[in-house]
């Protein structure tokens, strides 16, 4: 992974950084509310050993001898021997190796002094603990030396006195560390989850091989209604796009929505877009899921007669057409319930609607099925002019775009550029607002069906294709 990658990676976990960070100053504050702190008392005994001599040699063999002796004396501080007899005669509940666990004995090297203490949470309690050990410590090193007569002695230099400030950090000290600690926590999770994630994300050109023309939020269940239609966020979404679209498509008049898979935003895409277009241009939009049919539902107009129809020579394209008139746009719906049965769009019937069409409008969004559930999907790119590719990057699939972007590459198709429908508002944030006055490209919502928000006024009458307007 790249340093460019990674920074990419936290930046878009920053949330997940900042909670880990704060995760972790808030266990650091509950630590330091409930364990109560810990304070050390600590005393120092002096290990000597009498000299056979007063000549320098003899001296320095006492010096070693006290030496040799203090590791035995740090294991004999913790002993039985020396702990039980402190225990009872301080009447405590505490057992001898509780007490053992809490006491720890370090000389500096080369030194013939011990350094005792003893660490717990009552430093008064603590200071008289450590000075009866080192007492104790004393009195049996003085009885085990006199049986070995080896001139070693021990003397309590320094008694040990209440502490004063706890040895365990404060908040202050840990709280800092605590927030470092989660934010690295959180930086691994962060580094899993990129790992492991399979949703497309920012890797959207990278694995579509076109470039990421606009970003329009389209909410899934505000798509099914139609109340994201004229949203302002989406109109202005559309307009981009329709700039990036007219700068990369030239004259191309039949431009093909395609997707992945079902539920990507594909239909309110092309929808948008259209109404986008319509300020200017001669827009249709042609419904060519025949399977999976929804546009006249979506803007309420009446799916008597569409596409299945024109293709099987039931009516001829100027009967099937209507007109959207909130936006300006002709509609080639689906047509009649169960009229897709059996309709093949990979005849030539269809090449040559969308010859006619090229003929008469200026610009032809075609709505087709999911490239992944359906063959038609490939054969409607490979006759339109160029393809837009939509994606909800915050939860398709990356193999599923990548297996629909090869497909589309078998019959030499490659997506002019790509949508990326993810990463929708919230609802409240996209509530359509009425503008105060009339925008060729903002749909305006039915004043006669309130609450209806999905829903919008039509002229439920044919449209004459190549009508200019």
């Amino acid at each position: 992974m790249t340093s460019a990658t990674l920074l990419h990676v936290l930046s878009a976990h920053r949330r997940l950084l900042l909670a880990g960070a704060l995760l972790g100053v808030l266990l650091a504050a509950l630590v330091a509310l409930f364990v109560p702190p810990t304070y050390d008392s600590t005393t120092s005994i002096y290990v000597t050993a009498r000299a056979s001599g007063d000549d320098p040699t003899s001296a320095y063999q006492g010096t070693l001898l006290s030496q040799d002796r203090i590791a035995s004396y740090r294991a004999l501080a913790t002993s039985h021997r020396v702990l039980v007899p402190v225990v009872e005669q301080q009447g405590r509940a505490e057992p001898a190796e509780d007490l053992a666990g809490r006491i720890s004995v370090t000389a500096a090297p080369e030194s013939t002094v011990l350094s005792l203490t003893v660490s717990g949470p009552d430093p008064v309690q603590d200071a008289e603990t450590a000075n009866a050990v080192a007492g104790r410590l004393v009195a049996v090193v003085g009885e085990l030396e006199r049986s070995a007569r080896s001139g070693v002695q021990l003397e309590t230099v320094d008694p040990a006195r209440p502490a004063v400030r706890p040895s365990s950090p404060g908040l202050a000290t840990t709280a800092p560390v605590a927030a470092v600690a989660g934010l690295i926590v959180a930086a691994g999770v962060a580094l899993v989850r990129h790992t492991t994630d399979r949703r497309v994300g920012h890797r959207l050109p990278a694995l579509s091989g076109a470039p990421l023309l606009g970003r329009l939020p389209v909410h899934p269940r505000r798509a099914r209604d139609g109340s994201l239609l004229g949203s302002p966020e989406v109109t202005d979404g559309a307009r981009r796009l329709r700039t990036a679209v007219t700068a990369r498509g030239g004259n191309r008049a039949v431009l093909a929505m395609a997707s992945a898979v079902r539920g990507e935003g594909r239909t309110t895409t092309a929808l948008a877009l259209a109404a986008a277009f319509a300020g200017t241009e001669r827009v249709a939009v042609v419904e060519a899921d025949l399977r999976n049919p929804g546009i006249a539902g979506l803007l309420g107009l009446p799916p008597d007669r569409g596409l299945a129809e024109v293709l099987a020579g039931r009516a001829t394209l100027g009967d099937a057409m209507l007109r959207w008139d909130a936006a300006g746009v002709d509609v080639l719906v689906a047509g009649g319930p169960g009229a897709g049965l059996g309709t093949d769009l990979q005849g030539p019937a269809m090449a040559g609607v969308l010859a006619l069409l090229r003929e008469r409008y200026d610009v032809v969004l075609v709505d087709g099925p999911a490239v992944r559930e359906s063959s038609e999907a490939v054969e409607l790119a490979r006759l339109a002019d160029c393809v837009l590719l939509a994606c909800r990057t915050d939860s398709t699939d990356a193999d599923e775009l990548t297996a629909a972007v090869d497909e589309l590459g078998a019959v030499h198709v490659t997506p002019m550029g790509s949508v990326d429908t993810g990463g929708h508002a919230s609802d409240r944030d996209a509530e359509p607002t009425a503008a105060p006055t009339r925008d060729p490209d903002v749909l305006e919502p039915d004043p006669d069906r309130p609450g209806a928000t999905g829903r919008y006024r039509h002229r439920a009458r044919r449209a004459l294709p190549g009508r200019s307007r």
